[in-house]
């Protein structure tokens, strides 16, 4: 039996992928999340503004296939969800982009051959907490975090 095919040019990352533009940077692991217990996170100016970011599609868990990071402000990660076939059934794609604020473009394609229902289910959340504070695993939350959706996104304050 063969290995799984993978282009030459995007072999599998794995490890951390970090993101940067100015005094903003982003550490996340090679799927995409943020985990709130490691030293992962949306940083300006040295406070964590994002300390949790965790993509699902209930009630299935995604499989991590490739990151990639075109440019130092933009990564791009996929996913896959295995049909009932054992073939790729849905395939989520996450574009996040480090700007003035952090970006991240969602895009769900059905590329198996049968009819699929998914949610899609984010958990976000805030902490404030210092960098340094975040380094060496004490990080304690600034205050409580208030999240509003709007039309343009999603709001923590």
């Amino acid at each position: 039996m063969s290995p799984a095919w993978r282009p030459r040019s995007e072999p599998r990352r794995s490890g951390p992928v970090t993101l940067f533009a100015g005094s903003s940077f982003c550490i996340c692991a090679d799927d995409g999340g943020i985990q709130q217990d490691a030293a992962m996170g949306y940083f300006v100016q040295d406070t964590r503004l994002v300390s949790l970011w965790a993509l699902d599609l209930v009630p299935d868990r995604l499989e991590a296939l490739v990151a990639r990071v075109p440019e130092p402000h933009r990564a791009q990660f996929v996913s896959r969800r295995t049909g009932s076939d054992g073939t790729t059934g849905v395939l989520l794609t996450e574009e996040r982009v480090i700007d003035t604020v952090l970006t991240a473009h969602l895009r769900i394609r059905n590329a198996g051959t049968e009819r699929t229902r998914c949610v899609l289910r984010l958990r976000v959340d805030a902490d404030f907490a210092d960098v340094f504070d975040v380094k060496e695993s004490s990080a304690v939350s600034a205050h409580s975090s208030e999240m509003t959706t709007t039309d343009a996104g999603l709001d923590i304050t």
